[in-house]
């Protein structure tokens, strides 16, 4: 099995929040987002080294994550965090090379990410430079991974109001040093001149990457207060199936995953549950669009 180094991006304001903390540092259902991600990270990857970047109120964000006694884990200053998030990576990059941490494998992820259910089991398995995408089902202006018909990303794409399946979930995985073997001085300057933003950098690169696209389900990306209320009130199962279910439909018939998600809002956790088994159990089989329909208007009967 990999092991991988974890570097955690946690350095920003998260101004859209308007809560004067970190955003590894919002409590919800009474733990904090770094916790989550930290419990996720251990149970999958247990001797990983993990640094992590801070920057906004750094000292609190340290003194917690320290009171959880854990091991390997690394802490960073970002005193430059309100210019740019390349910033954060440049440090990375610098302290794992002053320290000694491996950066042959690197996984790389957002502070603002919640990680649940096994979020990322799957990366154990994965020996390639990988980009994850989620599905996104309200109107978000985002960006989004924009890939051929065998999943290699073309480019990254900022969207106003989008919905759909490519969206970025802010996770990496990097093989054979490519978090960190392109990064050169003209690049640095040519990304902060294109606007500094971390996914600018990646489009410099992708054609030296060749990343490969694959979707991750038991993520959510807390940007605002409504993405923390739904956190807050997420049952968990649901959610996955809700993602997923959307994800597999859509590959097939994009009106049908449509229509899933407004069949089930009106249902009870169980209800929708049951359907999306049921869906899932039958996506691989060769249905027709009026068969879907007549198998989801069944089982909804059976429901009530």
């Amino acid at each position: 099995m990999n092991k991988p180094t974890i570097i955690i991006f946690a350095a920003g304001v998260g101004s859209r929040l308007n809560m004067n903390v970190p955003k590894a540092l919002i409590e919800f259902n009474g733990k904090k987002l770094i916790e989550y991600q930290l419990d996720e990270i251990r149970k999958t990857f247990p001797q990983s080294d993990v640094i992590i970047v801070g920057g906004f109120k750094f000292k609190d964000l340290r003194t917690f994550i320290v009171s959880l006694n854990l091991s390997n884990i690394y802490f960073v200053e970002n005193e430059n965090y309100k210019s740019s998030i390349l910033h954060t990576f440049d440090i990375s990059v610098e302290y794992a090379k002053e320290t000694g941490i491996s950066l042959d494998t690197v996984i790389r992820l957002d502070g603002d990410v919640f990680l649940f259910d096994n979020a990322i089991e799957d990366l154990k398995s994965i020996n390639k430079t990988t980009f994850f995408s989620t599905v996104c089902d309200k109107e978000t202006d985002t960006v989004i991974l924009k890939h051929d018909k065998f999943n290699n990303l073309i480019n990254f794409e900022y969207v106003k109001g989008y919905i759909g399946d490519d969206e970025w979930g802010c996770i990496e995985y990097y093989f054979n040093g490519d978090y960190h073997k392109y990064w050169k001085d003209d690049l640095r300057e040519l990304t902060l001149n294109l606007g500094g933003h971390y996914y600018t950098y990646l489009e410099q690169i992708i054609e030296f990457l060749k990343p490969k696209i694959v979707p991750i389900f038991n993520i959510f990306e807390i940007d605002t207060l409504a993405d923390l209320e739904k956190v807050k009130n997420l049952n968990r199962k649901r959610h996955y199936n809700e993602k997923k279910v959307s994800y597999e439909i859509g590959k097939l018939l994009k009106p049908v995953s449509d229509a899933y998600l407004d069949f089930i809002k009106d249902l009870t956790h169980d209800e929708a549950d049951l359907i999306a088994f049921k869906i899932l159990d039958k996506i691989h089989t060769d249905l027709s669009f009026c068969k879907l329909q007549e198998g989801m208007r069944r089982n909804k009967l059976k429901c009530t």
